[in-house]
């Protein structure tokens, strides 16, 4: 879907996972070890179908309080300690109207945890129409793969708002098999303060006319 950004002091997680072996570049398949509870699996299986209309309708969807809150309170921990650390500060972008990071999953066990997690990938399965235990089985062309994780943080009296753009355009994929979580780490500043949740387009995830 286009989506749009603005605001500040806001740091958010994105996860892309996609469904398909034709994709280029080195993949890291999602792991399904790590430890979750039964009832964080069974609210990932349980998504709403009309959560899942939502999504297949409009291009993107709300599933809230599927992480547990203790689990992003250790993200945001570790996230928040990296951006600043002198060793990986160097690895942040910001070209763009936000301070960005890629695959901070290979340095933070946090993080890599989180988006390799048996969680994330039955949400992905419920809203993509996958069997989730077919994941357990050897790799396939039904399998996930995560693709990357992204971290982006607004910082006040910095960063602008971010132009509206689809996410499809700047992956290397030749299939639409994908699904992204946007996960914030703390809470949002209202409008009057000058922050916003992310805004999405309807239906522009199938509008192939758009130039960005």
């Amino acid at each position: 879907s286009v989506a749009n950004q603005s605001g500040i002091q806001k740091k958010k997680k994105k996860t892309k996972i996609h469904q398909d072996s034709l994709s280029k570049g080195k993949k890291t398949f999602i792991k399904l070890s790590s430890p979750e509870t039964s009832s964080s699996l069974q609210h990932a299986k349980d998504i709403s179908l009309l959560t899942q209309l939502n999504y297949s309708r409009e291009g993107h969807a709300s599933i809230r309080n599927l992480i547990p809150c203790q689990v992003i309170d250790e993200v945001y921990r570790d996230l928040k300690a990296y951006s600043t650390n002198k060793k990986f500060r160097q690895k942040g972008e910001d070209a763009a109207p936000f301070l960005q990071f890629y695959n901070t999953w290979c340095d933070l066990p946090s993080v890599k945890c989180l988006a390799t997690s048996p969680l994330l990938c039955q949400a992905a399965c419920t809203m993509m129409g996958m069997d989730y235990e077919h994941q357990t089985e050897k790799l396939s062309s039904r399998s996930l793969r995560l693709y990357q994780d992204s971290v982006f943080i607004k910082r006040k009296n910095k960063d602008g708002i971010t132009p509206w753009h689809i996410d499809g355009r700047m992956m290397p994929f030749d299939t639409s098999n994908i699904i992204t979580f946007w996960i914030p780490l703390h809470a949002i500043p209202s409008i009057e303060d000058g922050g916003t949740e992310i805004l999405f387009i309807n239906k522009s995830h199938s509008d192939f006319s758009l130039p960005y």
